[in-house]
């Protein structure tokens, strides 16, 4: 009963810690009943009360996620949460996944941290599910393992946000503090046999047939001319058929920046003083999970001249 529950100190301690972490802004760490990573069913988030006699007990998982919201003097590194559209080799169960190819099956985790370079971050792999499918190389989080089964994305793709068919959890250390759970999803297999028999180009055949007109489409040739090959444009979610679609950002006023983006896609946010031999520096990150319109609330200005510019995160 509600009464004998509030009676035990540990679980009110436990459930009352549990709503602090929902008042300062944090989702549960996982709502599912059966959860098997640990990190997640362990965490003071957790969608109910452990009641073993932990009472306000933190975890690795709920101060990585606060320090996230609310960074101390030395703050965490940061990166949102990724998505992959894993592309196989061929339409057959156990064809496996294409590799080799840059930016295909693969997403860069590198964050950003307000002390330090990007690049002086280090990446660790916290846990993965159905398998050790995922691989790192540095801050590329890589797909590269015979997937359980390849199915056609235009019939299956998850587009709901949270379901996956494999998914692993990353963290980033600046070498003094860990970044929140960053977790990278699969929501697609897409077969690709062409342009021509055992050599797949990265573009999945029915995306190359739907966007270009063929599935022997070559990923390296660019349809409509604005610089970008026809797989980058799908690696951007961009038509490769139309030279203005492309990643275009604009000020709201001088208070905001706002583009068009993708869902599930990610974008960097980056100022510079000059546009005179720049040196760009990145404020903010931002991986939306549903309307393409985004936005970013930019910082206070410091005074001075200052421009910005949107990057998609590859």
């Amino acid at each position: 009963s509600k009464a004998s529950f509030a009676n035990n100190p540990k679980i009110f301690e436990e459930v009352l810690c549990h709503e602090v972490g929902h008042a300062l802004g944090l989702d549960h760490s996982s709502e599912n009943a059966a959860e098997p990573d640990t990190s997640l069913s362990g965490a003071i988030m957790y969608f109910r009360a452990l009641n073993n006699g932990r009472g306000a007990t933190l975890t690795a998982y709920d101060t990585g996620k606060i320090r996230g919201v609310y960074p101390m003097d030395n703050s965490p590194p940061y990166s949102p949460d990724r998505t992959i559209d894993v592309v196989t080799g061929a339409n057959a169960t156990g064809a496996g996944v294409l590799n080799g190819i840059s930016g295909v099956n693969e997403v860069d985790v590198a964050g950003f941290d307000r002390e330090s370079a990007s690049g002086s971050l280090t990446a660790t792999i916290v846990s993965q599910t159905a398998g050790n499918y995922f691989s790192l190389a540095g801050t590329k989080l890589r797909f590269s393992v015979t997937p359980a089964k390849n199915i056609n994305v235009s019939a299956e793709a998850i587009t709901d946000g949270s379901t996956y068919y494999d998914q692993a959890y990353v963290r980033l250390s600046d070498g003094v503090n860990l970044s929140p759970v960053i977790q990278v999803r699969t929501v697609s297999f897409s077969p690709d046999s062409k342009p021509t028999g055992n050599a797949p180009d990265g573009m999945p055949d029915a995306w190359a047939t739907a966007n270009l007109g063929a599935s022997t489409a070559l990923g390296s040739a660019d349809a409509d001319g604005d610089g970008l090959t026809n797989l980058q444009e799908f690696l951007q979610g961009t038509n490769p058929k139309n030279p203005n679609s492309r990643l275009l950002s604009s000020l709201s006023g001088t208070t905001s920046l706002q583009w068009t983006g993708r869902a599930f896609g990610a974008y960097r946010i980056e100022r510079a003083a000059s546009l005179v031999n720049p040196v760009w520096t990145t404020i903010g990150m931002l991986a939306p999970t549903a309307a393409p319109d985004c936005k970013f609330l930019l910082p206070a200005a410091a005074g001075g001249s200052e421009f910005y510019r949107v990057r998609t995160l590859p």
